[in-house]
């Protein structure tokens, strides 16, 4: 039944011309950034305020209940990301965060202070900017044994 319904979609598609196909994949394109408008915007305040920290944590603890800045206890962290900087007294990583919106889980990265080095040391020390990056969600292949 599954193929049966491809299959007629596919004849559907390959009737289409191309200017229609332009059309029908202009209108996803808009609909897709008018869906993306409410993150684009707390992206952008997110990325604005959490440079004056060494880390998202931070951030978040300093805008937890401020006006303006409801969506911040939304924020989740879900994974680190390759890459970083080792630097002599503290670890600049770079995590993966989310953040639901309307329902829908979006996600952006953060490079930041991850480890110090030091026991004397505050995250305030090492003056650090957190940047704050979009991402994209990876789905690997994994392999499992059969039985």
């Amino acid at each position: 039944m599954i193929n049966n319904i491809e299959n007629k979609l596919i004849e559907q598609i390959e009737k289409l011309s191309k200017e229609e196909l332009e059309e029908i994949i202009k209108n996803v394109d808009e609909q897709i950034e008018e869906e993306n408008k409410p993150f684009e915007e707390i992206f952008n305040k997110i990325k604005k305020e959490a440079k004056n920290f060494p880390s998202l944590e931070d951030f978040v603890d300093e805008y937890y209940d401020k006006p303006g800045f409801e969506f911040v206890q939304d924020i989740k962290y879900v994974e680190p990301l390759l890459g970083g900087e080792d630097h002599r007294w503290f670890i600049v990583g770079n995590s993966v965060y989310s953040i639901l919106i309307n329902g829908k889980d979006y996600y952006f990265g953060a490079s930041e202070v991850t480890t110090l080095k030091s026991e004397t040391m505050s995250f305030e020390d090492t003056y650090w900017a957190t940047e704050i990056f979009k991402v994209e969600k990876v789905i690997k292949e994994c392999w499992e044994v059969e039985k």
